[in-house]
């Protein structure tokens, strides 16, 4: 065994559960109704339904990875990041907006306030280690652990926290999950909301994605064939106006077979990040994904990575991407942080 397998982090398992769209598609993903979820009554009560999401999806990494949850001689990392969390469910919501007629958003809002048909949890669901602490009460987790907000950043911090536990020791086999719900309820139109009590609910806008991360050693150890490799590049704010300290500039200029990227048009700086990636690496092909919205619950680089490991198997002819080559998967706020990682063949 030679000494950089202690070092090179691999990807043993992972999962994605995703609404119907073609990132599902492009994924395999299959479906998941959270009414059959195995976590207790007692337990659903605090947590949001993308929360269900997430423990189903970890579950399937795992047992992908040749894994059970928590399993006591393996030292664990888990590591979550949340999307969303910072407004409600309709789930909460919608018993007390049942048959109620009030046309000024300023008096729905006040009705929501008063009413004691709204889920008593409210509170419990926004919390920020709302997440971790479900995965960690339903499958009785013990070892190194953190729970990052929000959104993208949230889920960066995530898988950066376990590859410095894979390469420090500190765990041998580090979980990432990331999971949540795009929309935002409070700034729709409540009043419509109200008028319609029997529209879908948000738990059809939830999602989650899940990765089994180890070092080489670790998984030769186990007589596991990783999927693929990764390397985390240097993350940190885009700035075109300064080129000599610019994040990009550390990646340094290769020829890649796929980019995965869901750098938003909509924004300036985004559109700057993904010309200039485009330009300095030249990827063969590109998949962007803003352009498809039905992934966002679980957007960022946990995702993008997920997706090109899954590539990095697959023999489609639409993605000629072998074991042997390299993707890299790129994401960025809207205030132009950049995260990126470079995954290659097992």
């Amino acid at each position: 065994m030679m000494e950089d397998d202690n070092k090179d982090i691999v990807i043993t398992g992972m999962s994605a559960l995703l609404p119907p769209g073609p990132v599902s598609s492009l994924l395999n993903a299959k479906s998941f109704d959270p009414d059959r979820s195995t976590v207790s009554r007692k337990l659903k009560r605090c947590c949001k339904q993308s929360a269900l999401l997430a423990v189903e999806a970890g579950e399937r990494a795992m047992h992908m990875a040749q894994v059970v949850p928590g399993e006591k001689k393996y030292r664990w990392g888990f590591y979550t990041g949340q999307n969303g969390y910072q407004h409600p469910d309709f789930d909460d919501l919608a018993p007390a907006l049942a048959g109620v007629k009030i046309d000024r958003y300023e008096d729905i809002l006040a009705h929501l306030w008063q009413s004691r048909k709204v889920n008593p949890f409210l509170i419990i669901h926004a919390l920020s280690n709302n997440l971790l602490s479900i995965l960690s009460l339903h499958w009785n987790l013990q070892g190194d652990c953190g729970a990052f907000i929000r959104d993208k950043k949230g889920v960066a911090g995530a898988l950066q926290e376990a590859v410095f536990g894979l390469s420090t020791g500190v765990c041998n086999i580090a979980l990432v999950i990331n999971a949540g719900m795009h929309s935002d309820l409070i700034s729709r139109d409540l009043a419509a909301l109200s008028k319609h009590p029997s529209r879908e609910t948000d738990r059809t806008q939830a999602a989650a994605c899940a990765l089994v991360l180890e070092n080489r050693a670790h998984a030769i150890k186990r007589s596991l064939t990783p999927i693929a490799g990764l390397d985390l590049l240097p993350c940190g704010c885009y700035r075109p106006d300064l080129p000599q300290n610019n994040v990009l500039t550390s990646l340094h200029p290769m020829i890649l077979d796929l980019m995965i990227s869901d750098c938003h048009s909509e924004n300036d700086s985004c559109e700057d990040i993904t010309r200039a990636v485009k330009a300095m690496l030249k990827p063969r092909k590109s998949i962007e994904l803003w352009a498809e919205p039905t992934h966002k619950g679980c957007e960022g680089i946990a995702l993008n990575v997920l997706i090109a490991a899954h590539l990095s198997v697959q023999t489609r002819l639409n993605y000629p991407f072998k074991p042997s080559q390299r993707c890299l998967a790129i994401t960025s706020e809207q205030n132009g942080y950049v995260s990126a990682a470079l995954v290659k063949g097992p």
